[in-house]
């Protein structure tokens, strides 16, 4: 019992010791070893498909020209024929007129 009296006024007075010392640094002392492991984050890959550009195909349109003719100026006209060029559609535009229609070149 006598151990306990010199002993509990002892642990009082250290422990006071503890709680009224001033610190130094708040953000510096550690009383506990504080392990923190890394935490790892794996962000999801995204490997782009390779990129092939397809051939551009342009297709080359030649112009067609029409050649109408009607007999007088109250008939419909008709399509005598359809020409790539400029030149065969007049030459025959010609020859029709020469018959005695009325022809007419359309693009």
């Amino acid at each position: 019992m006598f151990r306990k009296w010199l002993l509990v006024p002892a642990l009082l007075v250290g422990a006071g010791l503890f709680l009224t010392a001033p610190a130094a640094k708040a953000d510096v002392i550690c009383t506990t070893p504080v392990c923190v492991t890394p935490r790892v984050v794996v962000a999801p890959q995204f490997v782009p498909a390779p990129i092939c550009p397809r051939p551009v195909v342009v297709a080359y349109h030649h112009p067609c020209y029409k050649v109408l003719y009607r007999g007088c100026g109250s008939e419909p006209w008709c399509s005598y024929g359809v020409y790539r060029s400029y030149h065969a559609a007049r030459n025959v535009s010609f020859d029709l007129r020469h018959r005695g229609y009325e022809t007419r070149v359309v693009n």
